[in-house]
């Protein structure tokens, strides 16, 4: 059990030099991806909801209990999130690509199901915005309004159903865009998965 908690001070030393395990050492990928991966293996890290990883519960306690700073807590879990996937110069990127990027690599099944989870939960949302607006129509309008129509481009399209797409694709467009949020630490350890523990997953 106590091999497993690691010695955070060192652990910190030896990433900030660039020491890395051999088999990470080689891998064709940038330092700070190196980092990252290394943080995975020494703190045995696990993906929450297969996106954001995070320290095991008795690992997570033994970080916070530990003698480190402030500042050196904070660089460690950068490091472990990929500060440079995260920074200014790249962040337009990730806000953009959101779970696409999956689709760029051999990770591609994963980024069609984000998109389809969030196709689905924007569905449902969009559904109950539209049925508590004509809800709040019906209270307040008489009823011969609540089944108003609008033209749009000459096809008549009932309110519910004009209200609850816009609200679909308005909830869509939130999800993938605020997705960019943790789509850098979600793609830097699902690589680790792939080609560090040569792991084969779909989700």
């Amino acid at each position: 059990m106590a091999d497993r908690i690691p010695d955070f001070e060192q652990l910190l030393a030896d990433l900030e030099q660039n020491r890395f395990p051999p088999h990470i050492a080689t891998l064709p990928v940038d330092d700070d991806t190196k980092r990252a991966f290394a943080m995975y293996e020494r703190c045995v890290m696990i993906q929450r909801w297969g996106l954001i990883p995070v320290m095991p519960k008795d690992i997570r306690a033994a970080f916070w209990k530990s003698g480190l700073g402030f500042q050196k807590r904070l660089d460690l879990m950068h490091m472990a999130h990929n500060k440079d996937m995260l920074s200014y110069n790249n962040s337009w990127y990730w806000h953009f690509a959101g779970p696409l990027y999956y689709c760029t690599t051999p990770m591609w099944r994963k980024g069609l199901l984000l998109v389809c989870a969030m196709l689905l939960v924007s569905a449902v949302l969009g559904s109950l915005g539209a049925v508590g607006i004509e809800a709040i129509q019906a209270a307040v309008a008489p009823a011969r309004e609540t089944g108003a129509t609008t033209a749009v481009f000459g096809v008549t399209i009932g309110v519910k159903t004009l209200v609850g797409l816009g609200m679909t694709i308005s909830c869509f467009l939130g999800l993938f865009l605020g997705f960019g949020h943790i789509i850098a630490p979600a793609v830097t350890y699902d690589t680790y998965r792939l080609t560090v523990k040569k792991e084969s997953f779909l989700w």
